[in-house]
Parts: structure tokens; C-alpha cells; sequence
């Protein structure tokens, strides 16, 4: 494999697991400016040196950049599928979820009639996988919606256009992805789409020597596509999930960027990236709870509430229904659990305030070591493989009762002994 193409993961894969390992290198050749053909040079200055080709990006490819909003840029994509409609086209962006997500968002919008759109990513079956590749390796038109599983290893034909909806957590990942159109001689396209806190990303790819320069000003389509796709989440659940679950993991890989000083999450508009998930509801996560309140005050949450929305799937709704009664049901019974703890508790504690403290710290010392006992012996079957893990929590929880209970015994004898003594 070639140094420009090796990952660190394949050089540490080397480092342990190949015994003396050695690289063999493809490197450019260079001949002295103004020296006739086939004489090599012989000077040793850098300056003297004019490279035979251009191996990283070729000639014949056309990198852009676009800088817009989080909620834009679905919105900018459908646009663009539509300029270049007959052209086969691949879409990056950032996890799994979010192909799943965008690929069902962009087929159930309506807007992009006689496009075909293929999701492709490494959480699916390899059977749904291979087929995707080989239907858009094919088609002479259409979309791929994937991740970085197909940034690299792929030679798929006539690609004329990349997207990158996201920008790769590896930045040695950028090429790679480009590196899919302008094959075998041909002109392609690339755009890469960013917030307007990555803008440094663009000098920051020009310093690893990517020629990219020229930002252009892409349109959104007219129709209210946020609009359309808040419609889908609050008639159906599925679509919904999919949802708060492409925003949960997109949060989680934005925090984990390599370029971290340029993708920070407390620059980022969280509020319109909810937008343009179509969410009805921010999801609770520790990862937002420190974002500043103006990041998140521009998200416009739905009147309808997410719990009551539906699978259109009935017998998906069935289950749903289902487990929600079970739910309650084990939330009611917790409920009457800890009420009946928190009395005994306050009995228990009147009780004791009768008592010298050193007899009440005698007590509760008494009460841990047994209850330190009985696990230790639960534990010993656990391992054994007398109970199982459900087992154990049961039996565990019913010999802390019994303890207590021993205990609060052994309390109301001695004080009947003590009335009885005091009587006498």
C-alpha cells in the first residue's frame, strides 16, 4: 500500500503483530529544471526539483466548500440532487444513524421524485450492504447516502459528484473520500458542507495541501423541507426514532473529532441542529447540558407530544402499548415499594431514638455484618452457577427484609424485657 493511502491503524497493526516489518514506498520522481529528457538530475537543492505529477488530487477534480446553517443543509442537498438530476452522486456524512435518517427523511419527502437513493453503512446486514453497492455500481444515476465505509476501497464507475454533509472525524479521511469521483481520467465534483464555526477547517486542510479555495453560495430548495419532515416525526414513531437517535449519535461523534479545536461542541448551533433533524423534543444528554442557552434557543419544539405518536406499523404499535402498561405497572408497584420502606424507616428510626447512641451504632454494625454475610453467600452460589444473576438480585433483596425483620424482633423483645424487668 502506498505512504499516502497507509492509515495509523494499519501501521500499528505492523508494529504488533509483523516481526521486523519493512514499507515499500512509491515515491515521485523528480528531473532538474531546463535538462534534457531522461538525464537525471544530480543537484541536491530542492529548489532545482519540479515533481513529474500530482499524485494526491487530481488535476481534473473541482473541491468547494459551502458554509451554512445546521438546519440548511438537507434542505441545500435536495437542491442540489435536483440541479444535477440524471448524475450519480455519493453523500458522506457522520454516523449510521444519520444515513438512516437522511436516506428516510429524503425518500419520504416527496421532493426528490425519480431519484433513486441507497443507504449504505457498517451497522447494516452485509447481504443488504453488497446489494446497495452492486444497485448503485450499476445504475447510471442516483444517490448514496453512506459513511466512511465506503470512503475507501470502492471503484465505483461514473461518479461525477461528492457531498460531504459532514465533515470526517479523520481528517486523513478527506481525500479518501473525494478520491471516489474524478477516476480514471474523468472531471468530478466535491462540496463539503460546514457550520459557520468550522470555517478553519478550510485553512487547516490547505496547510495538509488539499487545493481547496473556492467557497460557493448554494440555495435551498423552496418547499418547507424542516416543515415536511417535522409532519413525518409526529405521525410515526419509526421515523421519530430514527431521529433522536441520528441527533444522539451525531452529538457523541461530533465530541469525538480529531480536530476537536475546530469542531468544539460548545461553538456549535444545537438548537438548529435540532431543527434539521425535525426533532419534537431536545433529547436529555449530559453532552448539551453545558452548551450556553443562545446555542440552543433557536429550536422550535413541536405542540404534539412525542410519547402519544404512533408506529404506523400496528403490530410494532401493539408491542409498544404493550411494554408501556408493563412499565407503569412495575412504576406503580416501585412507587408502593418505597412509600412501605420510607414508614418502616421512620418506625424503625423512632425506635431507635429511644435508645443510647452506642447501642443504636451496635445495632446497625450488627445489622451490616449479617447483611454482608447473606451476600457473600448469594454471591458464592452466583458463581457456583446454583442461581442466576435475576435470582441472586431477588434473594438478595428478600434476605435484607429478613434481616430486618430479625432485627426489628430482637428490638421489641428487649424492650419487653425491660418493661418487664422495670415492672417487677
Amino acid at each position: 500500500r502506498g505512504q499516502g493511502t497507509q492509515t495509523e491503524e494499519v501501521k500499528q497493526l505492523a508494529r504488533a503483530g509483523l516481526r521486523n516489518p519493512f514499507r515499500v514506498v512509491v515515491r515521485q520522481q523528480f528531473r532538474a529544471a531546463g535538462r534534457g529528457q531522461g538525464k537525471p538530475s544530480t543537484s541536491s537543492s530542492a529548489k532545482d526539483k519540479i515533481p513529474c505529477a500530482e499524485v494526491r488530487v487530481p488535476s481534473q477534480l473541482s473541491l468547494q466548500y459551502a458554509v451554512c446553517s445546521p438546519k440548511e443543509k438537507l434542505a441545500m442537498l435536495v437542491k442540489y440532487i435536483r440541479d444535477f438530476k440524471g448524475e450519480k452522486g455519493i453523500v458522506y456524512l457522520l454516523t449510521c444513524a444519520c444515513v438512516e435518517f437522511c436516506a428516510k427523511a429524503l425518500k419520504g419527502c416527496g421532493l426528490l421524485g425519480g431519484h433513486n437513493i441507497w443507504p449504505l453503512h457498517g451497522r447494516m446486514k452485509q447481504g443488504a450492504r453488497n446489494a446497495a453497492l452492486k444497485s448503485f455500481t450499476e445504475s447510471k444515476s442516483g444517490v448514496l447516502l453512506c459513511t466512511d465505509v465506503a470512503a475507501r476501497g470502492l471503484d465505483i464507475p461514473s461518479v461525477q459528484w461528492i457531498v460531504q454533509l459532514d465533515p470526517p472525524q479523520d481528517p486523513s479521511f478527506f481525500i479518501h473520500r473525494v478520491g471516489r469521483t474524478a477516476r480514471m481520467g474523468q472531471s468530478g465534483r466535491a462540496i463539503l458542507f460546514l457550520h459557520s464555526n468550522e470555517e478553519t477547517y478550510v485553512p487547516f486542510l490547505q496547510k495538509r495541501k488539499v487545493p481547496i479555495s473556492e467557497k460557493v453560495n448554494l440555495k435551498c430548495c423552496e418547499e418547507d423541507l424542516s416543515g415536511i419532515i417535522r409532519k413525518m416525526n409526529e405521525r410515526d414513531r419509526d421515523m421519530l426514532d430514527k431521529s433522536i437517535r441520528a441527533f444522539v449519535t451525531y452529538i457523541r461523534a461530533y465530541t469525538e473529532h480529531q480536530c476537536q479545536y475546530i469542531f468544539r461542541l460548545k461553538e456549535l448551533d444545537v438548537g438548529h441542529l435540532g431543527n434539521f433533524f425535525a426533532l419534537l423534543r431536545l433529547p436529555k444528554m449530559k453532552e448539551i447540558k453545558k452548551i450556553p442557552g443562545a446555542l440552543l434557543e433557536n429550536f422550535q419544539p413541536s405542540q404534539v407530544d412525542p410519547a402519544g405518536v404512533p408506529y404506523l406499523d400496528k403490530s410494532r404499535e401493539k408491542q409498544r402499548q404493550e411494554k408501556l402498561e408493563r412499565e407503569a405497572e412495575a412504576q406503580a408497584k416501585a412507587k408502593i415499594e418505597r412509600e412501605e420502606e420510607k414508614k418502616r424507616r421512620q418506625k424503625i428510626h423512632q425506635n431507635e431514638k429511644r435508645l443510647p447512641s452506642a447501642k443504636r451504632h451496635k445495632i446497625d454494625a450488627l445489622q451490616d455484618d449479617l447483611e454482608l454475610e447473606e451476600d457473600w453467600k448469594l454471591f458464592k452460589k452466583l458463581k457456583k452457577g446454583k442461581i442466576t444473576e435475576e435470582e441472586y438480585d431477588v434473594q438478595v433483596k428478600e434476605s435484607r427484609e429478613d434481616i430486618q425483620k430479625q432485627m426489628d424482633k430482637k428490638r421489641k423483645k428487649k424492650r419487653k424485657n425491660k418493661r418487664g424487668s422495670r415492672e417487677a
